[in-house]
């Protein structure tokens, strides 16, 4: 679920999240013979829980010929990270986005490489979470990457 980050627009989306958690808790609860109190204290951790955020916010400068790493990482999230992905635009010719996979709910990514190519590029980085615990959070963040020549 996407939401924009207006009070209104927050405010309902964390009302549609509490509901749709709520609905499907409650549900899973009644089916399995879980208690109901489980599924409130995750209805309530998930319902309003603060927003996934893609760090950092600006990306560094890049310089044709010289070696360019930056890490890639989230904060907000309530489940593991399940995937960071370029949604958007393409990296200059010598750098690539890596997607590193720790598989303890730490992973981030990582922009590295060389840089042969000066310019602007406007890309997007996106981040998925997954699990059982409020799954399905998703961020992007848009970037525009500078890349000169020194």
């Amino acid at each position: 679920m996407s939401c924009n980050a207006t009070l209104r627009n927050l405010l309902n989306c964390k009302f549609r999240s509490f509901l749709r958690v709520t609905c499907s808790v409650l549900l899973a609860s009644a089916i399995s013979g879980c208690e109901v109190i489980y599924g409130v204290v995750l209805m309530a951790s998930c319902g309003f829980s603060s927003d996934l955020e893609i760090h950092p916010e600006t990306l560094p400068v890049a310089i044709v010929g010289q070696p360019y790493r930056v890490d890639i990482s989230a904060s907000g999230k309530q489940a593991p990270i399940g995937d960071f992905y370029l949604s958007a635009g393409q990296l200059p010719v010598g750098l690539e986005f890596i997607f590193l996979d720790n598989r303890s709910g730490e992973s981030t990514a990582a922009i590295e490489g060389v840089p042969s190519e000066t310019g602007n590029f406007p890309i997007a980085v996106g981040a998925r979470t997954y699990g059982t615990h409020c799954a399905g959070q998703t961020a992007n963040n848009e970037y525009a990457l500078e890349v000169i020549d020194k």
